[in-house]
């Protein structure tokens, strides 16, 4: 399994790999540890930038073919040959760039030189390598301060805020080591979350097959139907998990803290940009061009998160198309920013978004074939009650060809089955239809959840930012208040996050189902007859009236479902 394999890991888009990456990093990068450890403190004393600056410069070796041809170069080398050794590497050199970048802006100071800052060879080199093998931009992100960020302190038990120990941070602050804290046991969660998610998933791909496609085979949704129930029952209780852990955000992480601290260090290259340095001397194996390259990337951000995406493209939740409205402009540009922010995830993580966007087998996909399935056996005024959902971008279009005369009539399909499969079958699309049900109802519990989690997620970010900010500039000059509420309003990501936050929130809450109950079955008066006439091939002499009868018995009491337009005699010809 990969460093960053997500199915079949029980970590989900944590690490698959159990060691820690803090022990993955070799002794030749010691004096850059020392100085990521000391690093507010250098900071706070002016000395951070100079202290970077006077690094040994170290050679980052991929392979022993890389070792042995720079054994006898000037410059020190370290052997960086595994996944967790590369991530280690990678986070170290991440901090101490975003150290050297904002070592005058997050400690309240004027950086009176408007010229692009240059990160030093020593820490730029080897970054931009390990970048480039790693697959991500070079920036301290959120796999780097986040998912690779820790390591547990008791194997024996299992993640949680009080069993995790945070191995970097800018300002070796508690508030900080929290912040990245919460983040990795709602991944924890998110792990389990994707579990029930790639089971569901089998089971809806399984639907979608060749043999599921005819519908005659009703049986053979019912047991799949089942398991998806217990899937999204679990993720629910998943989703549930990650907003109580999202809740403990403040008992250590205060909001003044987080704003006035923690978030300076978090935020991505100023608008001047900034450029990696190469070293001076003509022999370094550097592409010189880099040298002249201005980048200006986004920091670390919860939405460069795998897990919500994913959760999203399982459940079918799409953003809106931007309609140039007043009411949320600019939507068109946040999701290509949200698009960006894949730069920065792990790219076993990206693909599997990919994946789970562009296949025909979400959940709502599933739901949808049980809704024609159940449909096809029971055409009645009672089942097209049944809401479809808002968004059928994703619904099932299987060949249902097979079941329809040329006419799009299903009578020639029914009348090719012999009587007593055809009652069999509906006996069975009676079980599918209380399990569409049931479906529905757990698949609206699972988005409710996600809305309460997403609606927090704007409450902590309207505590934790704009309301901090605004209380700062009530206190500073016009300009400068002004310029505190426009840095305010864009997330350390890049993104103006506030507002379609909120936006999303909309999209989450368009994709409940509006849920009514299954249909009483009914049987033709002919048919009933046809079986009285061949009691041969009845009900009885298999067993089956009496199981439909305990089921038509349930959706009675469950329900409470009146046949308003059956009247006595009715109900006797039904059975």
């Amino acid at each position: 399994m990969s460093f960053w394999a997500v199915e079949g890991n029980e970590g989900g888009f944590l690490p698959a790999e159990k060691a820690s990456c803090d022990e993955a990093l070799p002794y030749g990068l010691y004096e850059h540890v020392r100085v990521e450890k000391e690093l507010l403190e250098l900071a706070r004393a002016g000395e951070l930038r100079t202290s970077i600056a006077a690094l040994p410069f170290i050679e980052v070796c991929l392979s022993e073919g890389e070792y042995q041809s720079h054994k006898h170069n000037k410059h020190q080398a370290v052997r960086l040959y595994t996944a967790p050794e590369q991530e280690a590497a990678f986070s170290l050199f991440g901090i101490l760039a975003g150290g050297y970048v904002h070592a005058l802006s997050a400690t309240g100071r004027e950086d009176e030189d408007t010229k692009t800052i240059e990160i030093p060879a020593c820490v730029a080199v080897p970054f931009r390598r390990l970048s480039m093998s790693v697959g991500r931009l070079p920036i301290w992100d959120y796999a780097g301060c986040v998912l690779s960020n820790w390591k547990i302190k008791d194997s024996t038990r299992s993640v949680s805020l009080e069993n995790i120990e945070i191995l970097r941070t800018f300002t070796n602050l508690e508030a900080e080591k929290w912040f990245y804290k919460i983040h990795v046991v709602i991944e924890a969660y998110g792990g389990q979350a994707m579990a029930a998610v790639f089971k569901a998933r089998a089971a809806a791909k399984l639907a979608n097959s060749q043999k599921m496609k005819h519908l005659y085979l009703v049986q053979d949704l019912v047991p799949l139907a089942s398991e998806v129930n217990e899937c999204l029952k679990r993720l629910s209780a998943c989703v549930q998990m990650m907003k109580l852990t999202f809740s403990r955000m403040p008992e250590k992480c205060k909001a003044e803290d987080f704003y006035n601290i923690v978030r300076p260090w978090l935020a991505g290259w100023p608008s001047r940009g900034v450029v990696y340095g190469v070293p001076d001397d003509d022999n370094a194996e550097v592409d010189n061009k880099a040298k002249a390259i201005t980048q200006v990337l986004g920091g670390g951000s919860g939405a460069q998160s795998s897990l919500m995406p994913c959760l999203d493209a399982f459940l079918g939740v799409k953003y809106a198309p931007d309609d140039g409205s007043a009411a949320c402009p600019g939507m068109k540009k946040f999701i290509e920013q949200l698009q960006k922010y894949r730069l920065h995830m792990p790219i076993e993580h990206c693909h599997l978004i990919q994946t789970l966007e562009k296949e025909n087998v979400g959940i709502r996909s599933f739901l949808s074939h049980c809704n024609n399935v159940v449909g096809i056996w029971y055409p009645s005024k009672k089942d097209k009650e049944m809401e479809e959902p808002h968004n059928n971008d994703n619904e099932y279009k299987g060949d249902i060809d097979n079941t329809q005369d040329g006419n799009g009539s299903s009578e020639f399909f029914m009348d090719s089955i012999p009587m007593v499969h055809r009652e069999q079958q509906r006996m069975e699309a009676l079980k599918l239809s209380i399990e569409l049900y049931e479906l529905k109802k757990n698949y609206n519990q699972v988005v409710e959840t996600m809305l309460s989690f997403r609606r927090m997620h704007v409450g902590f970010a309207t505590l934790y930012i704009s309301r901090q900010a605004k209380d700062l500039a009530r206190t500073a000059s016009e300009i400068d208040g002004a310029k505190i509420l426009e840095n305010a309003a864009v997330g350390t990501g890049g993104s103006t996050f506030a507002k379609h936050l909120m936006h999303h929130i909309d999209d989450t809450r368009q994709c409940l189902y509006k849920i009514r109950s299954p249909p009483i079955p009914e049987i033709d008066i002919e048919e009933r007859l046809q079986l009285d006439r061949e009691p041969e091939k009845s009900w009885y002499s298999y067993g089956m009236y009496e199981a439909l009868q305990d089921h038509i018995d349930k959706l009675s009491s469950l329900f409470g479902i009146i046949n308003d337009d059956a009247n006595d005699s009715d109900v006797d010809l039904m059975f």
